[in-house]
């Protein structure tokens, strides 16, 4: 199966996407927030679905508006909320999976992702580049994961309020 998350988006656009629909009381249409942001609309696409596979937005009609936690969502509280969204989130769900058993490589994650018919390109060497990309993206800089360089590998390192 191909992955649904979308691997054009980031969180500092999905972040400037919500302040900017924040601004405009929390529902605009598609193509307003694509003017807004000097955005053709099938470039925002990918981040409106990131925005609403996180729970923070629903779309209909061309209409997205934000939920009570799109709406909660602040660059101060941005990095708290968002780690345990993704953790049950595919593919950063299988791939913690992966890490959270030891140390393991890029390579490795890709290998456990193509076993649970997780794969993001079919091209083996394009799979891992997006996958490293992705876990760079979103799990390293929301602080779940965390990634040697030098190894081409991850390690967890998400603590929950309660640890």
């Amino acid at each position: 199966m191909e992955v649904e998350f979308p691997l054009e988006a980031n969180p500092s656009q999905l972040l400037g996407m919500i302040e900017l629909i924040k601004e405009n009381n929390g529902t605009d249409y598609l193509s307003i927030l694509a003017e807004d942001s000097n955005e053709q609309i099938d470039d925002l696409l990918p981040l409106i679905d990131a925005i609403t596979l996180l729970g923070f937005a629903k779309t209909k009609k061309g209409i997205v508006t934000l939920t009570k936690k799109g709406k909660e969502l602040t660059p101060k509280n941005f990095y708290h909320i968002l780690p345990p969204i993704l953790v049950k989130i595919e593919p950063f769900k299988t791939a913690i999976s992966a890490i959270l058993k030891n140390k393991v490589t890029t390579s490795a994650i890709a290998k456990y992702l193509k076993g649970k018919k997780i794969v993001l390109h079919k091209d083996p060497e394009t799979n891992e580049a997006l996958l490293r990309n992705l876990l760079l993206t979103w799990g390293s800089r929301t602080k779940i994961i965390n990634y040697i360089s030098e190894e081409d590998s991850w390690e967890y390192t998400y603590k929950t309020s309660k640890s």
